[in-house]
């Protein structure tokens, strides 16, 4: 595992221990610090130049930076691992559709916002039902507002000409009578107008129209919303099937369009097939037209949410949302996710700037994201791409009905989301019972693949096609983890299960019992190179889930992992794909355990108020660096750690040079709140940093809790603290059956890289024998290697190793002891020990074997000789014997595998 080794160069060093106050009640909350005693020993400093190499001045300053600069853009949306309330049932779906990736998500407050994007420096508030609200008080005029169907209400406010737009903003972001306050964007719809240069609706074929009406002309019964300009229900190709609607620019029922875009639309989704002008996809769904947009094309946030919520009363099976702005609302998400719970289908365009940034609606989770392709099944060249385009339609040059009575040319993802509209009313006709997420597959299932890929940032699952979406089956979901926790499946301790994302934002459930306190790791691996796993990890608090970490690595495809000290238990993973989607392919969940290991979490964490007794302290993850302020004088800040094994602790502390008046010290607490006492003291500078750092020895593993405190008798909200836990070199055993080895160096070097773990008991058994299956194991995280299911016929592919050994053997390093048969539990050779050595790392050469028990004819007889020509083994008894078909000790394998990665590497 990885450790940082950090070298300090000392300027002082305090020889004799401080004392501090020697126990402390475990009900009391507070504890007494003597400042003046450490003060008085910090003047004592003389110049000393060695000390533990440990902590890395340069690596803490590029910490403090980072630090400095997350708490200056959002001191009031701190991030901790701390210990948090128990979530309920109710809460885990809420939380899983809010969970947002820090490099897809920008705060509002962070940077100024363009109002030239805002619709008349407007800003949306939703309130509680129950909240009161004066506009004069707030210092802003009200211009719409509107109650929503769960009691809360939309006020639509405009901030003064003579009032700073984005002070106000933040302002009403931080009242908290208001759930949310987001500017009211502009959003324009989505299309080029075109001359008419190429032959009409050639975009029927293109999506497998005339084989599809042979299944399926649509239903009467089907409803399918278009948020735009409104509709021209006089058109002739649309007379019939245009219900009425709501303009809500104009807050009238007339929703007659005076634009031309929403009339277009319609055309192509419901266009009568009366041998009259053009056909539309869907020749039986009614046409609901909500008018969002103005004559110009334009429509503000506040007028589409309120669009949205009426689409939903209005019972409508699908929204077509043609339009789109580069900035998101979470009031908007709001009323997506709304739409999205009562059934109803969301189509958006994907945008028409070929750009790969996030534009919304399209790029809301619930929301089906079309990009454009032309007539030769090509990417259209102004259609946007990237991580959220779901799917494809022709978006060039179509041929649809215009404003008035005849028929026009346009292109633009604008047209292309219709398309998938007006297939997934067919859908709905044909499968009535089907809501958004079995629709959603059936479009993508369906979809034509033109890039030999299952999904792509430009084509999404592909081009659409009706026939191929109408013929699709369900999955079966036999099998399948639960979408809740009452049904979770069940992994036992250090194995692993393959499982699918069947379906779109399908969520898999696990549990397992923890019996000690251990070193915990969850690891995802999908072989699906569109998929983007996480894994929340829970634990059971009485009826409720506490969080316990998240496994996610940023990355589509690979494998994410985590690794935390957990405490016995019962605990819970829910696995989620972040965007929502769905793959054929199996992804794999393996939970290892190591008791007494160490974690090393290397992650930033900020401490969360009040964080002020043992009750209420932050979790800190061992191995991670903690920080935080002094908000008062005499402010103690609590961290609680679970340190995994025995040895020598230092403790160090990390400000700014210029803080006058922060010196941040750090007590070790026992559980019992017992301040224990530290053996020296070390103060150390760099640059524009300084630190102190404290030293405890023979520190048992178990829980401790960390006590900051500032030796200056001020407040600095200003300057931020940071402070680390590490042991010290050479101070610690990783296994206490290890001490004093043959092997106890090689075996904590790979344990110290996560190559080897022990046993329940925390021992290792360095004379005992290794199986197979985890020598596969080994070999495969050391070389990192790509994993994929066994296919050897007695490793099942629930077995905790099968990614591993299909790992292993697909890369030749490793072989079955037949074609079928790889034999997992059984004890590895040495002589397999020599060729999986020699085959995983290439190594070459030759010499004179003087081995009697080695002959030249043996199979293994080239691996042992070049294991001896680089100096890997030299066997037993003056390297006379070898022994190759003995099985290899789990010390030997321990060294000759650190000889070969740490020598020779």
């Amino acid at each position: 595992m990885f450790k940082r080794k950090l070298k300090f160069f000392f300027i002082g060093l305090i020889s004799t221990t401080f004392i501090l106050p020697q126990s402390i009640a475990a009900s009391e909350l507070n504890i007494v610090i003597d400042k003046d005693k450490i003060k008085s020993e910090l003047k004592q400093v003389s110049k000393k130049e060695n000390g533990p190499s440990i902590v890395d001045n340069a690596v803490k300053k590029e910490l403090f930076t980072n630090f400095s600069k997350l708490q200056a853009e959002n001191k009031n949306n701190r991030t901790s691992l701390q210990k948090k309330p128990a979530i309920t049932d109710k809460d885990l779906e809420k939380s899983r559709r809010s969970y947002k990736k820090d490099m897809k998500v920008k705060l509002q407050s962070v940077e100024r916002i363009d109002l030239t994007t805002v619709n008349d420096r407007g800003i949306i508030l939703k309130i509680k039902e129950t909240s009161s609200f004066d506009a004069a008080e707030l210092g802003v005029q009200i211009s719409n507002s509107t109650k929503l169907p769960n009691g809360q209400k939309l006020i639509l406010v405009r901030v003064p000409d003579s009032v700073d737009y984005d002070t106000k903003l933040l302002e009403l972001q931080k009242n908290s009578n208001f759930i949310s306050a987001d500017p009211d964007y502009i959003q324009q719809t989505s299309y080029i107008p075109q001359d008419p240069d190429y032959s009409q609706q050639y975009y029927l074929s293109k999506i497998g129209m005339e084989e599809a009406w042979d299944i399926q002309k649509g239903s009467s019964d089907v409803t399918i919303a278009i948020l735009d300009s409104g509709v021209n229900a006089s058109h002739p190709d649309l007379a019939g099937r245009v219900l009425p609607g709501y303009n809500f620019v104009n807050n009238t029922e007339n929703s007659t369009d005076d634009n031309g875009h929403g009339t277009f639309i319609a055309g192509i989704i419901a266009a009568n097939s009366d041998q009259v002008g053009i056909a539309g996809i869907d020749q039986q769904a009614k046409i609901l037209p909500v008018k969002v947009t103005d004559s110009a094309g334009s429509s503000s946030t506040f007028d589409i949410v309120n669009g949205i919520y009426y689409a939903i009363e209005q019972n409508a099976d699908v929204i077509n949302m043609s339009y789109g702005g580069y900035s998101s609302s979470s009031i908007e998400e709001d009323a997506i996710w709304a739409a999205y719970d009562a059934g109803i289908v969301l189509v958006a365009s994907a945008g028409n700037d070929s750009s790969s940034e996030w534009i919304y609606p399209a790029s809301y989770a619930p929301v089906i994201s079309a990009a454009a392709t032309n007539e030769y099944d090509q990417n259209a060249y102004f259609s946007n791409y990237g991580d959220t385009v779901d799917i494809t339609a022709p978006g060039e040059d179509i041929y649809s009905t215009a404003i008035s009575s005849g028929y026009t040319y346009k292109s633009g993802t604008s047209f292309s989301a219709p398309m998938i509209s007006a297939i997934a009313g067919l859908l709905k006709a044909q499968h009535p019972e089907w809501g958004p997420t079995e629709i959603e597959w059936a479009l993508e299932h369906g979809a034509q693949v033109k890039t030999g890929k299952a999904w792509s940032q430009y084509n999404g699952y592909g081009i659409a096609n009706a026939t191929l979406a109408l013929q699709s089956a369900l999955p079966s979901l036999q099998g399948d983890a639960s979408d809740s926790r009452n049904g979770a499946q069940t992994i036992q301790i250090n194995t692993s299960v393959n499982q699918n994302m069947d379906l779109p934002f399908d969520s898999d459930w696990f549990t397992f019992d923890v019996k000690e306190n251990s070193s915990l790791t969850v690891e995802l691996s999908n072989l699906a190179g569109h998929i983007d796993l996480i894994g929340n990890l829970y634990k059971l608090e009485g009826n409720g889930l506490t969080e316990a970490g998240v496994v996610d690595s940023d990355l589509m495809g690979g494998t994410d992992s985590l690794t935390v000290n957990v405490e016995p238990g019962t605990y819970y993973l829910d696995v989620f794909d972040y965007y929502g989607r769905w793959s054929e392919q199996p992804y794999n969940v393996s939970i290892q355990m190591e008791t007494g290991g160490e974690v090393n979490d290397n992650s930033l964490v900020a401490e969360v108020e009040p964080n002020d007794s043992m009750y209420s302290a932050n979790w800190l993850p061992f191995g991670a660096t903690g920080g935080g302020y002094f908000q008062t004088y005499d402010d103690l800040d609590f961290y609680e750690v679970n340190l995994p094994k025995s040895g020598d602790l230092i403790i160090t502390t990390t400000t700014s040079n210029s803080a006058y008046y922060n010196d941040p010290a750090a007590m070790l607490v026992n559980s019992q709140g017992r301040v224990l006492d530290n053996s020296d003291l070390y103060a150390d500078e760099m640059e524009d940093l300084k630190f102190l750092s404290f030293i405890y020895e023979n520190i048992a593993p178990g829980t401790y809790y960390v006590v900051l405190t500032n030796l200056k008798d001020y407040s600095d909200n200003y300057n931020p603290y940071l402070f680390s836990l590490d042991y010290i070199e050479g101070s610690t055993a990783a296994f206490p059956d290890i001490q004093g080895h043959w092997a106890e160096k090689e075996i904590n070097y790979l344990y110290d890289e996560n190559l080897i773990g022990g046993y329940p008991d925390g021992t290792f058994g360095p004379n005992g024998s290794i199986r197979r299956s985890e020598a596969a194991a080994i070999i495969a995280r050391q070389l990192d290697l790509p994993l994929m299911t066994s296919s050897f016929t007695d490793v099942p592919e629930n077995h905790w190793a099968s990614n591993y050994i299909g790992a292993a053997a697909n890369a030749q390093i490793i072989n079955g002891m037949t074609a079928n048969s790889f034999n997992p539990d059984g004890n590895l050779t040495r002589e397999q020990m020599a060729a999986i050595l020699v085959r995983a790392h290439e190594l070459k050469g030759s010499g004179q074997i003087t081995f009697t028990d080695v002959n030249k004819d043996q199979w293994s007889y080239s691996y042992i000789e070049t294991l001896v020509a680089n100096n890997v083994t030299n066997g037993y008894e003056n390297g006379t014997l070898f022994k190759p078909t003995n099985n290899i000790t789990r010390a030997e394998f321990a060294t000759m595998l650190y000889r070969v990665i740490a020598e020779k590497g």
